[in-house]
């Protein structure tokens, strides 16, 4: 083995993930955490347990007499693009924090700037926040856990 390689295999381990790295994982995570967390949001509204669905983010955006199949994806797009921030917020600036402070003040400070509590319906807000909380944990989770696995 030559020299060059022994230092570049050194390097290697020591090594922080790079700024691409960091924004693919952020994505793929967020990607998850919206089809999962989108999912549950649809669910709970069919169950009657929220008046508050993703497509509700476009419903002032989308012009009268849109499909709700198009309201669906309109809606998880808006929850994939800030989920999106998010993660890539967390993942240039807590992934270090080992804890799951970050994740839990974060997700409720989504929460009250997207839902608050100005909603009328107690419950709606109660399934909200915990969706808003549990979707920036697992963001939080899971980036802490990619950028502290040893191949970085």
């Amino acid at each position: 083995m030559s020299d060059v390689t022994r230092r570049r295999r050194a390097r290697r381990k020591g090594r922080e993930p790079g700024e691409g790295e960091r924004i693919r994982a952020a994505f793929g995570v967020a990607l998850a955490a919206t089809v999962l967390f989108g999912g549950l949001a649809y669910l709970a509204g069919a169950l009657g347990w929220t008046e508050l669905v993703p497509s509700d983010l476009i419903r002032h955006l989308a012009p009268a007499g849109t499909p709700s199949w198009a309201r669906t994806i309109g809606g998880l797009a808006a929850v994939y693009g800030l989920l999106s921030a998010y993660a890539l917020l967390y993942a240039f600036t807590l992934a270090r924090v080992r804890a799951f402070w970050p994740g839990l003040i974060g997700g409720a400070l989504l929460w009250a700037a997207f839902v608050g509590l100005g909603y009328p319906d107690v419950n709606t807000r109660v399934v909200t926040l915990s969706l808003f909380v549990l979707a920036s944990l697992m963001i939080g989770a899971s980036l802490v856990h990619a950028f502290s696995n040893p191949r970085w």
